[in-house]
């Protein structure tokens, strides 16, 4: 019999049972009926193709697992946890077990679904292109919020392109972070505290406790320096040396109390009466000095006595209630006409206020000219 006719016979009788044949041979070469029925009817050449055919497959098969299961393998060594997800809309296929300790079971979860903040899980591609890296607040395994640094690239494998996502939890270093800049912070308040009281320190050593004016001390510093500059710029500058008069019988007749009233109010019109440049100190006791910028004798006296009137009309009152009305007397020395130096200026305003007492206090005298 010839050798067509005898696969014609061999189909013939295959026929009836070819309904029958078990699904799982059709099944394992995904071949359709009628590519199997042309294989059986056709000739050793057809069937050595059928052969090469499935080899072939079988090879590709493999390989397709192979490197599924290298994949998985790098996966699953690296020390991060890693997620690879679909390239087109971000469907998580595989997790290793760092990125499942760290976020559950995300299997099949869209990977932006990670995403704390809403407004972000819109933009799907914050995480799934691939060099979309940055820190990002993620929702892990319990729900649990924490920052993580994200980093993605682009995995081809055998099922096409695919993209690797690295995480990173920093919330150790977050917290280390807010802990250092709290600190940082803390710090800050105690360096401006501390600079407050050194601020503080400093001016208790130059201020008056009580009339809250320079003190003697500070006096003794500013003086020879103001007086210096006056010499390089040719300028005037004067001192005038104040007294409350009778300031004794204040304390005996209406207590101690009484008296520290008048030397408020006195440092207190100075304070608010001469200018900025001007400077006020309290020279010991019920003494007052004030040493006027750019002023010679004449506009010195001139400011002098407009003090003198103006601490004369105030009313105090006693510690008892009692009116208390008080007088100052003043004496005025300038540069360079009374002194040069510091001592000779205070030496000069001394003279002329122990001569405004001697004629009966409550007035302003000029320093006499040196012999």
């Amino acid at each position: 019999m010839p050798p067509s006719r005898l696969w014609r016979t061999l189909l013939l009788c295959w026929l009836p049972v070819l309904p029958a044949l078990p699904g799982a041979f059709v099944a394992t070469w995904r071949l359709p009926y009628p590519v199997l029925l042309l294989l059986l009817a056709g000739s050793a050449a057809a069937a050595c193709a059928f052969a090469r055919a499935l080899h072939h497959a079988s090879v590709q098969r493999e390989r397709r697992q192979a490197g599924q299961d290298w994949t998985r393998a790098v996966v699953d060594a690296a020390p991060l946890p890693l997620l690879v997800s679909q390239l087109d809309d971000g469907t998580i296929r595989y997790a290793n077990a760092r990125a499942r300790q760290l976020l559950g079971d995300v299997d099949g979860q869209p990977l932006h679904a990670l995403l704390v903040d809403r407004g972000t899980r819109a933009r799907v591609g914050s995480l799934t292109s691939p060099g979309k890296d940055g820190e990002r607040e993620l929702v892990g395994a319990g729900g649990r919020c924490f920052p993580a640094l994200v980093s993605t690239s682009l995995l081809r494998d055998a099922h096409g392109p695919r993209v690797l996502t690295g995480l990173f939890d920093i919330g150790d270093r977050k917290r280390l972070e807010e802990r250092v800049l709290a600190g940082q912070t803390a710090l800050r308040r105690e360096l401006a505290e501390v600079e407050r009281l050194r601020v503080q320190l400093s001016e208790q050593a130059v201020r008056d406790g009580l009339t809250g004016v320079f003190n003697r001390r500070y006096l003794d510093g500013f003086l020879p320096g103001a007086l210096a500059l006056a010499k390089r710029e040719g300028g005037a500058l004067s001192v005038l040396l104040i007294d409350a008069d009778h300031f004794k019988k204040i304390n005996d007749g209406y207590g101690h109390a009484s008296g520290d009233r008048v030397l408020k109010a006195i440092g207190a019109e100075l304070a608010s009466m001469f200018r900025d440049s001007d400077v006020v100190c309290r020279y010991g006791g019920e003494e007052f000095v004030v040493v006027l910028h750019d002023a010679d004798a004449p506009s010195a006296e001139l400011r002098a006595g407009r003090l003198r009137r103006q601490l004369a009309a105030q009313a105090l009152a006693a510690e008892d209630g009692r009116p208390l009305r008080f007088t100052v007397s003043v004496g005025v020395a300038a540069f360079p006409l009374h002194g040069t130096n510091a001592q000779a200026l205070l030496n000069a305003a001394d003279a002329a206020l122990y001569r405004a007492k001697a004629d009966g206090r409550d007035r302003v005298c000029i320093a006499a000219l040196p012999a």
